[in-house]
């Protein structure tokens, strides 16, 4: 007897995945440019400038898999993203520029 085949395991399923993974990492640079224009440590800044970039090389990794099926990809959002990582979730580690914290 053979298991249902898993709808991941079909051109549809994998093309949704990569339409999916493509908007969380949209939604994490966003976040991450976002959380950069909070006032940080020259640390914490340099930490958010190397994730924002790491997502927008996935965002290219991500577009070219897509281009290469042939697949557009889709400019949708990622809401349940956006939920869980708020523009403001660095705020509390980011201290104001008065020394003050936010959170």
């Amino acid at each position: 007897m053979t298991e249902p085949q898993s709808p991941l395991n079909t051109p549809e399923g994998e093309a949704q995945l990569l339409q999916d993974l493509l908007s969380a990492e949209r939604a994490g640079a966003k976040v991450a440019g976002d959380s950069l224009q909070q006032p940080c440590t020259p640390e914490q800044r340099q930490l958010l400038e190397q994730v924002r970039q790491g997502e927008i090389e996935s965002c290219k990794l991500l577009l070219n898999c897509l281009q290469h099926l042939g697949l557009e990809p889709t400019r949708t959002p990622a809401p349940s993203m956006a939920r869980r990582w708020p523009s403001n979730r660095w705020t509390s580690a980011c201290p104001s520029s008065t020394g003050a914290n936010n959170g």
